[in-house]
């Protein structure tokens, strides 16, 4: 006597272990390749980050501060400064992703994040580095300092 296996919605090992269950789920994926201009990259781009203003100031002023540039195959490149901002970006990068390809139909859409080496050579990180900068500008601020007997 042969007994059917009634379906409770749990998990079952025979479920877990069955393999051409999960290889047709992954063939129903379906592949768009709506072809789409760099206007509409950069308008469905901001508004993505405009979502992003209140709840990740950091990552909205990342993704704003250079424009994302559509390059052959779908791929789009994006200009950073620094690996920090890298992290965050691949931490948001599935839902960046999961919403450009849905807003421009096409499930190709890839971002390569390239970090810019000489804007981050050009960053001041000590306030010694800034002084320095600041009287390369304005050479009468340390002649100020010096009259005025400030140290730094």
């Amino acid at each position: 006597m042969v007994t059917k296996e009634k379906s409770t919605g749990n998990l079952s090992i025979k479920k877990l272990l069955n393999p051409t269950q999960k290889k047709k789920e992954e063939n129903n994926i379906e592949v768009k390749t709506t072809p789409f201009s760099q206007e509409e990259l950069t308008e469905k781009w901001r508004k993505f980050t405009y979502s992003l203003k209140i709840k990740d100031l950091d990552l909205y002023s990342t993704l704003n501060a250079n424009p994302p540039i559509l390059k052959d195959n779908y791929r789009i490149e994006l200009s950073i400064y620094n690996a920090a901002q890298e992290t965050d970006l691949n931490n948001k990068k599935p839902e960046l992703l999961r919403y450009l390809r849905k807003q421009l139909k096409n499930t190709l859409i890839d971002l390569d994040l390239v970090i810019n080496k000489a804007y981050a050579d050009k960053i001041i990180y000590t306030e010694k580095d800034k002084y320095k900068r600041l009287i390369e500008k304005y050479p009468k601020v340390d002649e100020l300092r010096k009259k005025f007997g400030l140290s730094f």
